[in-house]
């Protein structure tokens, strides 16, 4: 056993080391903390370790912390990400590098590395976080797919037609299922993969007596690295772009900056209006109770995609909200059939509910959940925000409210900016301005808060300014009733978590 793996490290030193190096680095970031600290290797790191230790987060790169753009390929967010990845490193590693030799395999791999954290810098937007070897993993199996189809004879690789075949169906398969599922990094894995192929045309076309053109090969190296060194010269200075406005709106957000965070968000659609962006100003719009702005964009993203349940809600919304009532039941009715049809959608039916004030509807189905799931923070939550923002006031009960929102909070382990943000509320309307404004400040510290990816802190920062009108009232008041009622905006704790 040892004896072999001597002679593993002889003919494949470098896929050994990477496989050591993710390792090692994995370890480390794990001792440092993760999203959940009692099931740190699964679950994933926070944003603060990912960030520490070179994870790719383009505002960052622009700033000039280049180095993420090599260091990102050496992290894994979590154990199965980790696992999978040097698996594959290890089994595709192990016959290139025989094949390549130690020193050529070595530039395949960081030179695709870098290529698919570039193609991440140029298309993916900049509140992404990116991390992961499969960039370079593509690249390898860009690389192999060329040798498959070249090495027809099986001089160099033997292997059947058959697993031929089926190696690149996995290939391609990788590639559609980075495109169907979001929180793959696909453009790491195109570019990654184009960089693979090409790597490995070039090589083919030095072996003598394959019949490949040496020349096309040196050609599209060349434009290769051309693209290299054009995406760097325009990746590192993005301004004037899609990916800038969106980061200064975000940046602006943060600050509860919410002029300057609508200006950027225009300026970031007229170069690309996109899904992505049309969300986040619409969001900024219901935050702000802008309802005819809102009605707009909603309208926009559901004749984009009229399946999106999320969008259909928030457009019933708006068009309650401005009085269009009877196009609101156009949609309202027939959704709502689909809705209580599904198992499990409960909680966007309860969303639906509110967006068309049916709070009476929707406090029952509450109340069923949680007969069902008595600890689960989500309906506590939706059951405390519509007994305190409910349309129809004889449905408001702050008291009350008041201990679904603390139950909330105790168990809720992902969303505490977002609970506490409906605490507060609660506190506000039971006449307790100032553990109120003591609870907002404490959501702006929360991850969900201080997400770049979210618009949350335009609508905290709102919040804290009702809430600190409410204790100047308060104060100059002997009569706690005297405290004006608050004029609640569209609920950053509404039942159903906003699509990112």
């Amino acid at each position: 056993m040892f004896s072999g793996f001597l002679r593993s490290v002889q003919e494949f030193p470098v896929t050994l080391g990477f496989f050591v190096l993710h390792v090692v680095l994995f370890l480390m970031m794990a001792a440092q903390g993760s999203a959940d600290d009692d099931l740190p290797m699964l679950l994933g790191f926070s944003y603060e370790t990912m960030r520490d230790f070179g994870a790719q987060i383009n505002p960052l790169i622009w700033r000039g912390e280049v180095t993420r753009l090599f260091t990102a390929g050496l992290l894994h967010g979590g154990l199965l990400h980790l696992v999978l990845n040097n698996l594959v490193l290890y089994n595709l590693g192990s016959i290139l590098e025989r094949m390549l030799g130690s020193l050529r395999f070595s530039a395949l791999y960081v030179l695709a590395l870098l290529l698919g954290n570039l193609a991440t810098l140029l298309y993916m937007p900049p509140y992404a976080v990116s991390l992961g070897a499969s960039g370079a993993i593509m690249g390898l199996a860009g690389a192999l797919s060329v040798f498959l189809l070249m090495d027809r004879e099986g001089r160099f690789l033997r292997t059947t037609p058959r697993s031929r075949n089926f190696f690149l169906f996995l290939v391609a398969l990788n590639l559609v299922v980075g495109e169907l599922i979001s929180i793959i990094n696909n453009a790491a894995h195109i570019g990654g993969f184009v960089c693979g192929v090409v790597f490995g045309l070039f090589f083919w076309g030095r072996i003598p007596g394959t019949g490949f053109s040496r020349s096309f090969g040196s050609f599209l190296m060349v434009c290769l690295f051309g693209f290299l060194f054009w995406g760097l010269r325009i990746g590192l200075a993005p301004q004037d772009t899609h990916a800038w406005f969106l980061h200064q709106a975000l940046e602006t957000a943060q600050r509860g900056d919410v002029q300057n965070t609508e200006r950027a968000l225009l300026k970031a659609l007229e170069k690309k209006r996109d899904t992505p962006t049309l969300e986040k100003i619409g969001t900024l719009y219901q935050y702000t109770e802008q309802w005819e702005r809102s009605l707009a964009v909603y309208r926009e993203l559901h004749t984009k995609t009229p399946q999106n349940i999320l969008y259909t809600i928030h457009l019933i919304e708006a068009m309650t909200k401005t009085g269009r009532h009877t196009s609101a039941d156009v949609l309202f009715v027939p959704l709502r059939q689909r809705l209580e049809g599904i198992e499990g959608s409960e909680l966007a039916l309860a969303m639906l509910l509110l967006a068309r004030h049916k709070e009476r509807d929707a406090l029952l189905l509450l109340g069923r959940l949680l007969e069902k799931e008595p600890r689960q923070s989500v309906y506590h939550n939706a059951m405390a925000w519509t007994l305190l923002t409910a349309y129809n006031r004889r449905f408001r009960n702050p008291t009350l409210a008041l201990q679904h929102a603390k139950i909330a909070v105790q168990e809720t382990q992902s969303r505490l900016g977002t609970f506490l943000d409906t605490l507060a509320t609660a506190y506000v309307q039971n006449h307790q301005p100032q553990k109120a404004i003591d609870l907002i400040h404490q959501a702006m510290r929360c991850p969900d808060a201080k997400d770049p990816s979210a618009l949350l802190m335009i609508h905290l920062h709102r919040q804290k300014q009702q809430f600190l009108r409410a204790l100047a009232s308060a104060a100059s008041s002997s009569k706690p009733s005297l405290i004006p009622r608050l004029s609640v905006p569209s609920p950053a704790s509404a039942p159903v978590v906003r699509s990112r």
